[in-house]
């Protein structure tokens, strides 16, 4: 179950980047998810501090990259 996690996570990440270039991916939604994942394996790599910041700034990346677009065309 573990490594299933892990995999699954890295390929959150990797498409998660490949959002950050191409329109129509959420990339920082799936790579935080891919955080969260990885979070459930036994190691625990993450505190819970990191992941709520991670959240935080998750959510601004989203609403501005909705935003700025809008202000842009003006």
């Amino acid at each position: 179950m573990e490594w299933f996690l892990i995999v699954t996570g890295i390929l959150l990440v990797l498409i998660g980047l490949l959002g950050a270039v191409l329109p129509g991916l959420p990339g920082p939604p799936l790579s935080f998810i891919a955080l969260i994942l990885i979070q459930f394996t036994d190691k625990q790599p993450f505190g819970q501090n990191f992941l709520i910041i991670m959240g935080l700034i998750m959510i601004v990346i989203s609403v501005l990259d909705y935003i700025i677009p809008v202000y842009g065309t003006k």
